[in-house]
């Protein structure tokens, strides 16, 4: 099956370029001794789990360690260990009995009965592809990265008009708590983790300057999008209509339009 047809992980398989999902086998869920959920399987038969690991970050889990102790005690308790934060801080995990594409939940590195669940992500697909697309980001040299701002009133409208959402994730922005990290994609990469009225964490970055061999520098989704040859504060158009790669005076001028005061920290830390 290729990732342009009907598939569960499309969104995360395309920023991996992996281009073609093997027919379904079971050989997995008979080493587990139960079945996974439809989205589940697909994202290891497709490898995307070997391929997100290899980007760094946190420990995912790939089909090789789900054998492992601590992926057993999950099982037993009907869940499945997806990650886990490379200081320890939390883990990720989808129940087994929830339908074909079950909600992610955050839990405590040391509860593996699912008891201190709270909401990660809607949907294992909107999981793996947040996941992937911040692994992305992340890997970006000359992203720009600003933390602890006041957040304008008409910042999340302003970029909801001008960029395509990407999935919105709850509880955890990669090092620290939060409310809820907000997701935009198209001429500029931009992912906002919120809490209250605070934006705690901002990367900005132009997907011309993603390190990924298979990112193409297109986007998901239908929203509205800027008219020909316009882009958002702080990028340049090329003549060709493309945005050009940013320098970090420009990508650090799209993240000040979002703030009401300067930041209050601005240390280097992801």
């Amino acid at each position: 099956m290729w990732c342009g047809g009907v598939g569960w992980n499309n969104a995360a398989l395309h920023l991996l370029d992996i281009r073609k999902i093997p027919p379904r086998d079971s050989g997995l869920e008979r080493g587990l001794g139960r079945s996974l959920p439809a989205a589940v399987a697909e994202w290891f038969r497709a490898g995307a789990d070997r391929r997100l690991a290899q980007l760094g970050g946190n420990n995912i889990t790939t089909a090789a360690s789900l054998g492992g102790p601590d992926h057993v005690r999950f099982l037993d308790a009907g869940l499945l260990l997806l990650e886990t934060d490379s200081q320890r801080c939390c883990r990720w995990v989808t129940p087994l009995d929830a339908g074909d594409d079950p909600a992610v939940y955050l839990v405590d590195p040391e509860d593996f009965t699912g008891a201190s669940r709270t909401v990660y992500a809607a949907s294992f697909t909107a999981y793996t592809e947040a996941d992937v697309w911040d692994a992305l980001l992340f890997r970006t040299e000359d992203a720009v990265r600003s933390f602890d701002h006041a957040l304008r009133p008409d910042a999340l409208r302003t970029l909801d008009d001008r960029l395509d959402r990407r999935p919105s994730t709850y509880g955890w922005a990669r090092n620290q708590g939060c409310d809820v990290v907000h997701r935009f994609d198209g001429p500029a990469r931009v992912a906002i983790a919120v809490t209250g009225s605070t934006a705690v964490r901002t990367i900005t970055a132009s997907p011309s300057a993603d390190p990924s061999p298979g990112h193409r520098g297109d986007s998901r989704g239908s929203g509205p999008r800027p008219a020909c040859g316009e882009a958002p504060s702080g990028l340049t158009v090329t003549a060709g209509g493309r945005p050009a790669r940013p320098s970090r005076g420009r990508a650090h001028t799209v993240s000040r339009n979002l703030w009401t005061s300067g930041p209050r920290t601005a240390s280097a830390r992801s």
